[in-house]
């Protein structure tokens, strides 16, 4: 579970504020948006659900379940994702 909280953190400060407009990672950001696919660009960098989802899956093998979990969240926020977009 504290494993869990620390990965949802992390990847909200990457996303919302260490990669905002001004900020230290704001290039990578800016790079990664043109050059990347959409979906792709949202696993990585412009969506925080799915980087916790990504880090609790390749960081917490012992811990399959939380990367499971938080994975499960990425894949349901991808489809309606795909869904609006249709």
């Amino acid at each position: 579970m504290e494993t869990a909280i620390k990965i949802g953190i992390l990847a909200f400060v990457y996303v919302e504020i260490l990669t905002a407009e001004g900020m230290i990672f704001d290039w990578i950001h800016n790079w990664c948006e043109i050059k990347l696919p959409a979906w792709l660009f949202k696993m990585i960098i412009g969506c925080s659900y799915c980087v916790a989802g990504q880090i609790a899956l390749w960081s917490t093998f012992d811990t399959l379940s939380i990367g499971v979990a938080i994975f499960t969240v990425h894949v349901i926020l991808t489809v309606q994702s795909m869904i609006d977009h249709s």
